[in-house]
């Protein structure tokens, strides 16, 4: 009898033993999936709300980062990139030599992301954004193509992406201000533009606001 209470005795704490381990790893996996969703929330991403906004964005946009589309051949010829120029000289002189040192198919969907330097005369808080969303200047009359006006899109898909990449690695808590870049020289319809802006995923701790300016 004895022997057998010793057996019975034994399969109980047995039974018990593992049970305890069930529930150990049962809870550690628990754990392990709310790791998971946490960092998933840590991680979780915006995209860009777009707000319309009446007025000159060069005069509104203060504490703002401002954003244009750029060619890749170092010109703010016209439209909006020469009022840049003539407004903050040194932040154009500074893309022009950026676009000398690179060639166009470097710059391509990429972002020049320019604050003040004080060693060109940039001394006030201005931080502009060049989104390179064409290789070449429009040159005369011509007509951009339908297939000149997807590379635009997809160029400003990823400049964007550029773009906050290099916000929040300076941490750079700004909201973006900006004209309806692409639709005047780049020929690209704006609704085109703004659905290429909004699908880009914004990183948490940056501003998902962007403000498009328009003259009434």
């Amino acid at each position: 009898m004895a022997s057998k209470r010793k057996s019975h005795d034994s399969e109980q704490h047995f039974a018990s033993t593992a049970n305890n381990i069930k529930r150990t790893k049962h809870d550690k996996m628990e754990e392990g999936a709310a790791e998971q969703c946490s960092t998933k929330e840590d991680a979780r991403v915006n995209n860009a709300h777009i707000e319309y906004v009446t007025g000159d964005v060069l005069e509104a946009a203060q504490g703002s980062v401002i954003v244009h589309s750029c060619n890749c051949e170092g010109s703010w010829g016209k439209g909006f990139a020469k009022a840049l120029r003539l407004k903050y000289p040194g932040h154009c002189k500074r893309y022009q030599i950026f676009c000398k040192t690179h060639k166009p198919a470097q710059l391509l969907g990429k972002c020049l992301l320019l604050g003040p330097a004080e060693d060109v005369g940039d001394v006030q808080d201005v931080w502009i954004a060049c989104l390179f969303t064409r290789k070449n200047i429009f040159r005369g009359s011509t007509k951009a193509t339908s297939q000149a006006a997807n590379g635009v899109v997809d160029a400003t898909k990823t400049s964007m992406s550029d773009l906050y990449r290099q916000m929040q690695a300076q941490n750079l808590n700004r909201s973006l201000a900006m004209p309806k870049i692409n639709s005047g020289l780049f020929q690209t319809p704006w609704q085109r533009t703004a659905d290429a802006l909004q699908s880009v995923p914004v990183p948490k701790g940056i501003p998902s606001l962007v403000q498009v300016f328009e003259i009434d």
